[in-house]
């Protein structure tokens, strides 16, 4: 977590603490403002907006799929297939939303993946980070947490039993109504 400690320190400080502004807000001073005053702080604002739009702009589409860690002749079909990514410095951040109108299990087995995210993780630990995914339509067990391990481009999916203990979502949880929407953070 020492790695990560900065960045989650960063997103838990008020905005001023992220981005410091460099608009002066005694400026322009009222009843003898000069042009060269306004002028100055509308640039730092620009300047800021122009910084928070980068930030905020930039996201890659992507198409998430399920797959199992053995594949085999199993198959999906899709209601909804919805992924993006985003990077900021060695951070990415994947949102998806996968609805499943049908699925045949074949031959496939093992755990449960999503994958085609367009970033993979880092190589070194800790790659993942924090992420959450809410399911529904699933039997047995429902996916609560989503992880994504070193070097690989594919997220794999546990539900917390309680404690420390976490059961990995098999493939054969899924129904022909499984719904799965997510969002992982993790170093690239």
């Amino acid at each position: 977590m020492g790695r990560w400690k900065h960045h989650l320190d960063q997103l838990n400080q008020p905005r001023k603490n992220i981005m410091p502004s460099a608009i002066d807000p005694t400026k322009p001073e009222a009843g003898s403002a000069t042009t060269e005053s306004v002028r100055d702080n509308f640039l730092a604002a620009k300047d800021e907006i122009d910084e928070l739009q980068e930030l905020l702009s930039g996201w890659t589409a992507f198409t998430p799929e399920f797959e199992f860690a053995v594949p085999g002749s199993s198959s999906f079909t899709y209601g909804i297939q919805i992924g993006r990514s985003k990077s900021i410095g060695t951070i990415t951040i994947v949102q998806f939303h996968i609805l499943l109108t049908a699925r045949t299990l074949g031959t496939g087995s093992g755990e449960l993946r999503l994958k085609n995210l367009p970033i993979p993780a880092g190589s070194a630990p800790p790659a993942r980070i924090l992420g959450g995914c809410y399911a529904a339509g699933f039997s047995g067990s429902w996916p609560t947490q989503c992880q994504i391990n070193p070097g690989e481009s594919h997220i794999n999916f546990g539900k917390n039993t309680g404690g420390a203990d976490t059961t990995i979502v098999q493939g054969s949880h899924t129904t022909n109504t499984s719904d799965l929407y997510g969002t992982i953070i993790y170093e690239n």
